[in-house]
């Protein structure tokens, strides 16, 4: 009996893969306006200049890893939507071994991994970003999960690798910030690890130094990005400037970006009262996941898709905390369906209103950490009272 459930149960996880595979292999032909506007540029560059010599030029305004890994897919002998695409998907994959990683560290079995990482495989967002929409977001957030992952089992080093690497993608890695300092002001992480990331961006830009690309071009290709294409406060993300006028843009932007900053220090204040020497791991998957909602929530100019490492692990908290499904639907149904007008032409929520359902999830996080901060409290005043018996 037991050898039959166990057989129908992989056939179930097997089933599942081949669906979430066969699911991207139906939308790998579309091209979006953004392939079009950039990818295909890209690749024609390194088509007619060489892998090498391409990657020694600016003709992107993203790091060398991810054109690296550009230039892998234009090798493959594939057309060139189908190869870019499937490089792209490949990472879809890696962020779901890490997340079903981060629920097998919760739950305690080989279950309860297959059942996590397929659960982010069939993810609407996870589905459509890169398989769609061609969009890299995945490769960036594999290095965030990934760092999740190792904090949880205490590989405080290869932490910090992944997210060198999630850098070393987009910068967008940065909505991890808030919890790594606190991390830090916990002593849970050292100081000193923090040097790792950008180790590891320096050294994943050596190759494109060495092929000719300036190295103080490199360095401070975050810093040169031109992050405002056109004055809105928000390209799209379902956050608090949904509800702001577009006017008075040059005023308003740098009063946004001072309200992410008392947003980040309010964060790091918040989660550290009462637990200043350290939290359990399941406080730790709802502070990064609070991070990662809270920083494109508050920060101006924010595309949609920047709620997807939001997206990913808030899988991981459904199978770790109570009620912790509620989060994830309404940060999946926020995310989703501003993917609706690029990919189907279609709208059928107003943004603003999405808006208020990604912060109903963000008000349902800060309200699992404060009982959280409670129940945690209260169990160690209780210690201390058997202590003193």
């Amino acid at each position: 009996m037991h050898v039959n459930t166990r057989w129908q149960e992989s056939s179930t996880w097997f089933l599942l893969l081949m669906g979430a595979v066969a699911i991207r292999g139906r939308m790998l032909g579309f091209v979006s306006g953004d392939m079009q506007g950039d990818m295909v540029p890209w690749w024609e560059c390194i088509d007619d200049n060489g892998c090498w010599l391409a990657l020694g030029q600016d003709f992107s305004n993203y790091p060398p890893l991810y054109l690296y890994v550009l230039a892998i897919a234009t090798s493959l002998p594939l057309p060139r939507v189908f190869s870019v695409k499937l490089v792209y998907v490949a990472f879809d994959f890696l962020v779901a071994g890490f997340v079903g990683g981060v629920v097998q560290h919760g739950v305690g079995t080989e279950r309860s991994w297959w059942w996590g990482a397929l659960a982010t495989a069939w993810l609407p967002t996870m589905a459509a970003n890169a398989s769609r929409w061609g969009q890299c977001d995945a490769m960036y957030v594999s290095g965030m999960v990934g760092c999740v992952y190792y904090l949880l089992k205490g590989r405080d080093v290869g932490a910090m690798v992944a997210l060198g690497v999630a850098f070393s993608f987009k910068p967008q890695a940065v909505f991890l910030g808030p919890c790594t300092l606190v991390l830090v002001l916990q002593r849970r992480l050292s100081l000193a690890l923090l040097s790792i990331i950008s180790a590891v961006y320096l050294v994943l830009a050596t190759p494109a130094w060495l092929a000719g690309r300036p190295l103080q071009e490199l360095v401070l290709l975050y810093a040169h990005q031109r992050i405002l294409p056109f004055p809105a406060l928000t390209l799209g993300a379902t956050n608090i400037y949904q509800w702001v006028t577009a006017s008075h843009f040059e005023t308003l932007f740098p009063i946004a970006l001072g309200v992410a900053v008392f947003g980040a220090v309010a964060f790091v204040w918040f989660v550290m009262r009462g637990h200043g020497e350290g939290r359990s791991d399941q406080e730790l998957v709802r502070v990064a996941l609070l991070s990662v909602v809270l920083m494109p929530y508050l920060l101006p100019a924010m595309h949609e898709r920047y709620f997807f490492p939001a997206d990913v692990l808030s899988v991981a908290y459904a199978f770790w905390a109570a009620r912790g499904w509620i989060v994830t639907v309404l940060i999946q149904t926020a995310s989703f369906f501003t993917y609706l007008p690029y990919l189907f032409n279609s709208e059928p929520f107003p943004r603003p209103v999405l808006a208020v359902v990604m912060g109903g999830a963000l008000v349902l996080l800060v309200r699992d950490t404060w009982k959280g901060q409670k129940s945690a409290g209260k169990t160690e005043r209780e210690g201390m009272e058997a202590k003193r018996c």
